[in-house]
Formats: structure tokens, sequence, C-alpha cells
């Protein structure tokens, strides 16, 4: 349901005030099937930025690696080419 959704954005955006967050729609699948790609309907001209994390609610789902004007692509964390550099807090 809509109203749940964006009652878990909002969930997140207070969790964690310093994060700025911009929601977007997924308007292509990558057409190949080959890499877990898809394009988002927002870009440069929305502040999106390659390298900036894409998440929902509970999960990291990706990085965007490529941006125009109004669609950004992004490469979902079940691509096998990502990766992400993490230090354990208690360990480090």
């Amino acid at each position: 349901d809509s109203v749940a959704k964006l009652q878990d954005v909002l969930g997140v955006q207070e969790a964690h005030q310093d994060w700025t967050l911009l929601t977007a729609k997924v308007i292509n699948p990558d057409p190949s099937g080959l890499q877990k790609l898809v394009t988002i309907n927002k870009g440069s001209a929305e502040g999106i930025e390659v390298g900036m994390a894409v998440v929902d609610p509970n999960y990291l789902v990706g990085v965007v690696t490529e941006v125009d004007e109004h669609t950004a692509r992004i490469t979902l964390a079940i691509d096998a080419t990502f990766a992400v550099g993490a230090q354990l807090l208690d360990s480090r």
C-alpha cells in the first residue's frame, strides 16, 4: 500500500537525519538480463551523482553508476560485480 511505503521512507529519514533522501521509480530494468542494472526516473537535474547509495527502508539496494540529466543507472547489490568496503565497529 502506498501509505505504508511512504511511512517507511519517512522512518528512514527520521532515523538518518543527516541523509538527503530522494524517491524514484524504476523505469527500465536491464534489457539484457545479464547484469543486475535498473534505470530510475531521476538524474543530475535532481541532484543524483555517480557513487550515491540506493536504499530502501531496510537495505542497501545498489549504487548509482551512470547519470544523465533525468535518468540514472543503478547497479544492484545482487550483481556479481558489486562490491562495497566495510569495517566492523567492534574489532575494526
